[in-house]
């Protein structure tokens, strides 16, 4: 348990069983870099951001997967940010539940691809939604899961050849392609993934598409 300043933490690693962190009250940066055992992670009250895959600067990504167990993050009270670096490899589970008591306050999900060739499914229910990255033979990787706290989620692709498949959205989505040649798929077309409709009607939030967008701060 953190003090009421203004926290900033580093998880370079944990140990095997389960982790428990509250930074307490005040904008709060937790880096993450690996988990070893279950994790969970809340940032009581203020506006606080959460930096998955990368080095103590809070801006240098590790490009690896060193979520080796489930991650649970917790903004809580305030308006949240939470940035997420996959690698498209490995399997990893990755809950951003922001567990929000009301009040104002725009929570933000920001997910960024690797380098290489992506693929990515994008889905959503009324209460919760996913982005999954899948190998080569549609094979899920990592998982990101969220809830409607979650107001807002932007996906960059980064380079590399990379596939977008969004099955279904309840927040206000945007969809960086960046460098390389990227496709998109919005609801129809997604018959080779099992657990897919290919809906239209399930679009229940803003989708912008955007082929190419370098991100604040790269």
């Amino acid at each position: 348990i953190l003090g009421s300043g203004i926290d900033q933490l580093y998880v370079a690693n944990t140990h095997g069983r389960t982790t428990n962190i509250d930074t307490g009250a005040n904008n709060d940066i937790v880096s993450i870099n690996t988990v070893s055992g279950v994790t969970d992670i809340n940032g009581g009250g203020g506006d606080d951001r959460f930096n998955t895959g990368f080095l103590a600067d809070g801006g240098t990504r590790t490009f690896a997967n060193n979520i080796n167990a489930t991650l649970n993050l917790h903004g809580q009270a305030g308006g949240d940010t939470y940035v997420v670096a996959l690698r498209g490899l490995g399997t990893a589970t990755i809950n951003v539940i922001d567990q929000s008591p009301g009040g104002p306050g725009v929570n933000s999900l920001l997910v960024y691809g690797s380098p290489l060739a992506d693929s990515f499914l994008i889905q959503s229910a009324v209460v919760a939604g996913s982005l999954k990255t899948r190998t080569s033979g549609n094979v899920v990787a990592e998982t990101v899961n969220f809830d409607t706290d979650v107001n807002l989620l932007d996906v960059y692709a980064r380079e590399g050849a990379d596939t977008i498949d969004l099955e279904s959205i309840d927040v206000a989505t945007r969809l960086y392609g960046e460098a390389g040649s990227d496709t998109f798929n919005i609801g129809t077309g997604l018959a080779q993934f099992e657990d897919s409709t290919g809906d239209l009607n399930l679009i229940n939030a803003t989708l912008g598409i955007y082929g190419y967008r370098n991100a604040a701060g790269d």
